[in-house]
């Protein structure tokens, strides 16, 4: 595919469809970097968690309650190890929050 490349103010742009765009997940940031003068393009950097809330949306119902209900089991037993043994670690003497 060729792409054309225009004078944008004191630098350049690089043109590419949206459809390319689309296909390679590219937001409104990329990463660019040169590999053996070859201009390489990825997408930039994703956020923590980005995406969850529609993956998880997508969840049938009907999955996330049979799950919940496996589940019930694990969140309702009291562990001897949560009551007696496990303890918050003391901060370090110089330690600042």
């Amino acid at each position: 595919m060729q792409a054309k490349i225009e004078r944008i103010g004191d630098g350049f742009g690089l043109l590419l469809p949206k459809e390319v765009l689309d296909a390679c997940g590219f937001g409104t940031a990329a990463t660019v970097t040169v590999q053996n003068r070859t201009l390489v393009v990825t997408a930039g950097p994703h956020q923590a968690r980005e995406g969850w809330t529609e993956a998880l949306g997508a969840i049938p119902q009907t999955e996330l309650d049979r799950d919940f209900a496996e589940l019930a089991t694990l969140r309702e037993t009291p562990s001897e190890w949560d009551a007696a043994e496990w303890h918050w670690p003391a901060p370090a003497a110089n330690e600042t929050i």
